[in-house]
């Protein structure tokens, strides 16, 4: 069974994670054939952050959307649920 899942993943300085994140995020998923859309929130990163997920952009089903609002991983995270079209957004 198909299934379309958006997941909102905040970020700040993740340089070194993302990618890993990336690949088990999609590795899981689609073991289990679930469609996905991943919509990462970058809360003004310093580091290689922005510039390795538009990378993953041009080969996963990826959001990179920039934080216009405060500060946080709960602001992150309302953004992110803000853009997400999936009847499940995790």
């Amino acid at each position: 069974m198909i299934r379309k899942l958006d997941v909102i993943i905040p970020v700040f300085n993740e340089a070194d994670n993302v990618t890993p994140l990336v690949l088990r995020l999609d590795a899981a998923l689609s073991q289990e054939n679930v469609s996905y859309h991943l919509y990462i929130v970058d809360d003004h990163s310093t580091d290689d952050t922005v510039k390795i997920v538009k990378e993953l952009a041009k080969k996963y089903s990826i959001s990179l959307l920039s934080k216009k609002g405060q500060q946080g991983k709960a602001y992150s995270i309302l953004e992110g649920a803000a853009a997400s079209t999936a009847p499940v957004s995790t």
